[in-house]
């Protein structure tokens, strides 16, 4: 729990979200946190609280565009489901990468 506040930190273009879980093959249940696809208006609305020029100078500098990009053009999902849990290859092999680092 230490580590938290630099997690949400580095990951603060997600949106964080407790969900339950189950193990493969009739493991153990609990509950974990999931990062999900942010809407650009919630970036602005939780992190930025409203202002502009904290947008500005974390993002708009960088990226003239949405936060997201959704690939089929539908606003971000609300609701859990496996088509939207899904994460980025790319940021998936960089998650393994550092969870097997740690395990060394």
């Amino acid at each position: 729990e230490e580590h938290m506040p630099a997690f949400y930190e580095r990951e603060e273009r997600y949106r964080v979200q407790e969900v339950e879980f189950e193990e493969f093959g009739g493991g153990g249940k609990g509950k974990g946190i999931i990062c999900l696809q942010n809407t650009t208006e919630n970036y602005k609305k939780t992190v930025c609280k409203n202002s502009d020029e904290f947008y500005q100078n974390h993002i708009g500098q960088h990226w003239p565009g949405d936060l997201w990009y959704n690939w089929d053009g539908a606003p971000p999902p609300t609701n859990l489901n496996p088509r939207n849990i899904l994460p980025i290859r790319k940021y998936l092999a960089l998650c393994r990468a550092g969870a097997h680092d740690l395990d060394t």
